[in-house]
């Protein structure tokens, strides 16, 4: 019955999903574009034996998954690599990582009818799900067309599983039917067992994003970006921050810069429709430049980061990162990003998406938190005015970034098993 409602509910919401699309398109011409792989009207794919489904909601996911995408392409190059994301952020990144190494498409909406066309059109020998991106229609329909799904990097909160168990009919629909949850962390596997997963759906694999892959331009993109901001220049960057934190990281910066007056700020907003109200509200307190405008100068306080799949390159280039989402409860974003590019981290206190990686970060003395203007001002500044200071951090981080790789090896171990069995 909680099946028929939901499909019922999804048949109802994609007419008001596809005129936001339109809507959104105002801005990027790209979200009108490949609509009707929404709907599930993906180009087939029919002359590969072995197909492996990846499903990686956005750029975050993307960057995490590069390293086993990579190692599956060159050590596999018999199986066919369909991957599908939800944004068209991540679908950018898909095209400009991958390339046409693998066939790309939009998940389709979750709707028994586009996901059943879906499978038809990619026969897929396993769907591999990022993280928690689960769906109870794509679910259901791979699992009709004897595609079993499996979930990589699996994470789950405290607060997840509360829901979860609150809800035992949603757990019926989203854990029950998995075939096998690999996880970030033993926590993380016993958080699972106590939803009812049994042991031959969970195994312990680790975190992908221990193993991420650095692009080669990376180093030579984020000099030339310094470069262009003044070589001398303390810079310090506060990276994918939600409405609610700009004006915080903007009130920081004025007090930073009472005590470096030369430094600059690279503030990236999460969201491409929320860069013109950042960049104005910036302008309003600083001399501000858009790196879309190729507006990075010796002259400016300010560098919006509003180009898209840039994120590491402008971490590169800092010396310091604040990691966004974090002073509003969004949960935070991945800390490793700028630690495993060797800068120090500074963070809010809302960081339930990635907890895990957070405790491990703190208790090796690994990041710097700040809830206010003030205490963001304070701890910048005495991180751009000593270089041991930051080099100690990062040095702490990186120990804990080597102690936690393998990732991928264990993940494409289970992946195979599946492909073994198809074949």
């Amino acid at each position: 019955m909680l099946r028929i409602v939901y499909s019922l509910l999804i048949y109802f919401v994609i007419p008001i999903l596809l005129v936001r699309q339109l809507w959104r398109s105002r801005i990027d011409s790209g979200h009108r574009q490949r609509i009707a792989e929404r709907l599930g009207f993906v180009v087939p794919v029919t002359k590969a034996q072995t197909i492996v489904h990846f499903h990686l909601v956005s750029v975050g996911e993307t960057l995490a998954s590069l390293p086993l995408i990579n190692q599956c392409l060159n050590e596999h190059p018999d199986m066919h690599l369909h991957v599908t994301c939800t944004t068209l952020t991540g679908s950018r990144e898909i095209t400009k990582r991958l390339g046409d190494r693998v066939s790309h498409s939009y998940l389709p909406y979750d709707s028994p009818t586009a996901m059943n066309r879906f499978y038809r059109r990619i026969p897929a020998c396993v769907s591999v799900v990022m993280e928690t991106e689960l769906w109870p229609n794509m679910i259901r329909s791979a699992k009709r067309h004897q595609c079993p799904v499996m979930i990589m990097n699996a994470r789950l909160s405290e607060r997840s599983a509360r829901r979860y168990r609150k809800l035992p009919k949603v757990r019926q629909l989203l854990i029950d039917p998995i075939d096998k949850i690999c996880c970030q962390t033993h926590e993380t596997l016993a958080q699972f067992k106590t939803l009812g997963a049994s042991q031959t759906q969970l195994e312990y694999t680790g975190n992908l994003k221990f193993d991420m892959d650095l692009p080669e331009t990376l180093q030579a993109d984020a000099q030339s970006l310094r470069n262009a901001l003044g070589q001398e220049r303390p810079v310090w960057i506060a990276g994918s921050t939600h409405a609610g934190e700009d004006e915080i990281l903007l009130e920081a910066h004025t007090l930073i810069k009472q005590s470096i007056p030369n430094a600059v700020m690279i503030l990236v907003p999460r969201h491409p429709e929320r860069f013109n109200d950042v960049s104005e509200l910036a302008k309003a307190r600083f001399n501000t430049g858009r790196q879309s405008q190729n507006a990075a100068d010796a002259d400016i306080d300010v560098l919006i980061g509003d180009t898209m799949g840039e994120l590491l390159v402008m971490y590169k280039a800092s010396d310091v990162a604040f990691v966004g989402g974090s002073l509003v409860a969004r949960g935070g974003h991945n800390p490793l990003e700028p630690a495993i590019l060797e800068r120090p981290v500074v963070s809010g206190p809302h960081v339930f998406n990635f907890s895990v990686v957070y405790d491990m970060l703190d208790q090796h003395n690994a990041v710097c938190w700040a809830d206010s203007a003030q205490q963001i001002a304070t701890t910048v500044t005495s991180l751009l005015q000593s270089q041991e200071q930051r080099q100690n951090q990062v040095e702490r981080a990186l120990q804990i970034v080597k102690q936690h790789q393998g990732a991928k090896v264990h993940t494409l171990n289970v992946i195979l098993g599946y492909v073994r069995a198809h074949n």
